[in-house]
């Protein structure tokens, strides 16, 4: 029954709890299942499996990019991969990815170079650049495809993890500065500030 709650609200995990269960119960449910027509939607007749999975080449971006950052901009619009190390030095420019297309364009620049940058999108589809060897961010604003300049974190970090917390707080985590970090700050949009976050019990860079 609960699967079919889910499953009838449109959740694409409600399948995960099913293929998970013993095979004894598993067999149960497939019986179930087929009663209401659903048994071919939960298991379909070429099941996936890791062994099918295969990589082939994507569309080629319009610069080498080593140490960039990426989120998936909301309402279908794309990926944002941000700056990176060409191999020649830090980059400060954008691609935006199309997933009709599947081509790669140039996005909006942004006003420092960054490498091994933290990434994060929030709520409101705001795009936030966090370090990349300083104590600077940058947020992209999706109204006007314009990047202006973030409230500073108190410590500069590359290869830090940036997450949302809600709609206009980022959460960083680790990271290296002069050496791997253990600390964590809060990034507030609304007071322009950033704030010491739950320290972390050991040293994480490029986490």
């Amino acid at each position: 029954l609960d699967f079919l709650r889910s499953y009838s609200t449109g959740d694409e995990n409600a399948a995960f709890a099913i293929h998970a269960l013993p095979e004894t119960q598993m067999a149960v449910m497939r019986h179930e299942l087929d009663y209401y027509g659903l048994e071919k939607a939960v298991f379909p007749s070429i099941p996936f499996g890791i062994d099918l999975a295969t990589f082939s080449p994507g569309p080629e971006m319009q610069s080498k990019r080593g140490g960039l950052g990426a989120v998936v901009l909301p309402e279908n619009r794309g990926v944002l991969v941000v700056g990176g190390h060409s191999g020649g030095g830090y980059l400060a420019s954008t691609e935006v990815f199309n997933l009709d297309t599947e081509t790669f364009s140039s996005g909006p620049s942004m006003e420092s170079r960054r490498s091994n940058c933290g990434t994060a999108v929030l709520g409101d589809g705001r795009v936030v650049a966090v370090g990349g060897y300083d104590g600077t961010t940058e947020v992209l604003d999706p109204t006007t495809n314009t990047w202006s300049l973030g409230p500073n974190i108190s410590s500069g970090r590359y290869g830090c993890a940036a997450l949302p917390l809600g709609r206009h707080k980022i959460l960083v985590i680790g990271g290296n500065g002069r050496s791997y970090l253990s600390t964590t700050e809060i990034i507030d949009l609304v007071s322009g500030t950033s704030t010491p976050g739950p320290e972390m019990s050991c040293q994480r860079g490029y986490c």
